[in-house]
């Protein structure tokens, strides 16, 4: 579908497939009613609409396309790569913070948690499960031995 004729229409359908709600889309559009509520609805309605926000958002989705082997092959970068090759321009790069001190020039990259990464990997993999526990006895006796244990 090609866009439509409308700019306001057009950057209408394109706020809301961006995941902006109706009233902001709306605004950003150009609108300036006082209801924008009753405004959107009105332009929920006009023909074409939904299909081109239906349109832009399966376009979005299949650019942001991110799959699970994508989400594995990250947490194993994360967990392989040793941090001295990390720099400020790696995708493992959490937050990258200069300090100047004289004309000593400091750079510190912190790397996304290793730990962290191997705990949702493992989440991941089904790999962490909780650990059961067997009891055994009645909630009486327990209670029992507890009471006896204050006396």
């Amino acid at each position: 579908m090609p866009q439509l004729k409308s700019p306001r229409d057009e950057i209408f359908c394109q706020q809301i497939a961006l995941g902006k709600t109706d009233s902001d889309a709306y605004r950003i559009a150009g609108g300036k009613a006082k209801q924008p509520n009753r405004r959107t609805t009105e332009l929920r309605t006009k023909p074409g609409i939904e299909e081109r926000i239906a349109e832009l958002r399966a376009g979005t989705q299949a650019e942001f396309e991110f799959t699970r082997k994508d989400l594995l092959a990250f947490y194993r970068d994360i967990i392989m790569t040793p941090p001295a090759l990390v720099d400020e321009t790696s995708r493992l790069a959490q937050e990258v913070s200069t300090t100047t001190a004289g004309e000593s020039v400091t750079k510190k990259i912190k790397m996304v948690s290793k730990i962290d990464a191997a705990r949702e990997l493992s989440k991941l993999m089904g790999w962490y499960e909780a650990e059961k526990v067997e009891v055994s006895g009645t909630i009486g006796g327990l209670l029992g031995r507890l009471t006896g244990a204050r006396q």
